[in-house]
């Protein structure tokens, strides 16, 4: 049975409304086939809610810059307002997380946009490369401290195996220690890479048990760190029985690290496990923070 939104679509259709634009919103053109192309090349962003939780709104948001949204005029014809249209104030977020100049994302040829997709895919870092290649790893524990919270729906904290939490929730990255001498755990987010272990701080990447963050006082209650910043992070557990060459360190330790100085350390790691794969374990996991 038709719904009446599709009545009011099929009436503008037919009567040949054009969708209007107002100001304070960006036009890009051929937004939604553009963005089916964009979901084969982005890491960790499969999908419009994918998309719309690296933003940080939500997903009902995100479709209506898609689709638009319903208006009528003086005389009761209906049409689309600033359809393919993303909102002034959060069009620098949507550029960034396509991974794309925005010079790119505008061109009005669907064509040249794919041209161009393909080029900075083939572009594309050793760093990125190696860490696309790793599947969500649940040997990395994250555990949420919940100590206001009572039961909670799994199917709300889990969905398509990609944990997710809220910001401001408290929680604890774990990862079992099974003869490994040095780690380190990286985190991904929509400000870039950051090293949580080792840090600034504490630039020791020696192990001693589990690879814990954040690090733990023996014999007092557990510690767990703030979650901060809505969408999509990633982290990433490097484990190894020999000590990385200092200029991983190097890399890591700075604040923010620089991505381009990445590809040295995706250069280091490979060569770790081409001469022993027993020598060197690479682990991703991927969760989500809403901010609602």
């Amino acid at each position: 049975m038709a719904t009446m939104q599709d009545n009011v679509t099929a009436t503008a259709l037919k009567r040949g409304i054009k969708p209007i634009f107002t100001k304070g919103y960006k036009h890009v053109p051929h937004l939604k086939e553009k963005l089916l192309w964009l979901y084969g090349f982005l890491q960790g962003i499969e999908c419009q809610r994918d998309h719309a939780a690296a933003i940080g709104i939500s997903p009902a948001a995100f479709s209506t810059w898609i689709n638009g949204s319903l208006f009528k005029d003086g005389a009761g014809n209906a049409a689309r307002a600033n359809p393919e249209s993303i909102p002034a104030k959060y069009y620098g977020k949507f550029v960034r997380s396509c991974g794309l100049p925005a010079e790119v994302l505008e061109l009005p040829d669907l064509v040249e946009f794919k041209t161009a997709l393909e080029h900075f895919e083939s572009q594309s870092g050793s760093w990125t490369k190696l860490i696309s290649s790793l599947p969500n790893d649940d040997r990395i524990e994250i555990i949420a401290e919940n100590a206001t919270r009572t039961l909670v729906d799994p199917d709300e904290e889990d969905v398509d195996g990609v944990p997710r939490y809220r910001v401001g929730d408290r929680i604890m990255v774990r990862v079992a220690n099974q003869g490994w001498h040095f780690g380190l755990l990286l985190e991904e987010d929509r400000g870039g890479w950051t090293a949580l272990r080792p840090n600034p701080r504490a630039p020791e990447a020696a192990l001693e048990g589990p690879l814990l963050f954040p690090r733990q006082a023996p014999g007092k209650l557990p510690r767990f760190a703030r979650l901060d910043g809505a969408g999509l992070h990633r982290v990433v557990v490097v484990l190894t029985k020999t000590a990385l060459p200092n200029g991983v360190l190097d890399v890591i330790l700075q604040r923010p690290i620089d991505p381009a100085k990445l590809n040295y350390v995706a250069s280091v790691l490979q060569k770790h496990r081409a001469a022993d794969k027993d020598a060197c374990l690479l682990m991703s996991r991927q969760f989500i923070a809403t901010a609602d």
